[in-house]
């Protein structure tokens, strides 16, 4: 099988099907013409990103410094 470039905009058109809308993955990559396994690197990819810079950004709680404060 050959290996084919695609779009970022076909790639993140893709993954929104999957995460948006719920549709399966299988369904999804038979439907556009791709490999699951590619439809589940776009994922990680855009997804995983996302997810460790809302966790860097939250503030994280120490009962310590908390408790601390307030004496």
């Amino acid at each position: 099988m050959a290996n084919r470039l695609y779009i970022d905009e076909f790639k993140q058109e893709a993954v929104n099907q999957i995460i948006k809308n719920g549709y399966p993955i299988k369904d999804t990559a038979q439907r556009l013409g791709v490999h699951p396994d590619s439809l589940k690197s776009w994922i990680k990819s855009t997804v995983i990103p996302k997810v460790q810079l809302n966790i860097k950004h939250q503030r994280t709680y120490h009962p310590r410094i908390e408790s601390s404060k307030q004496n």
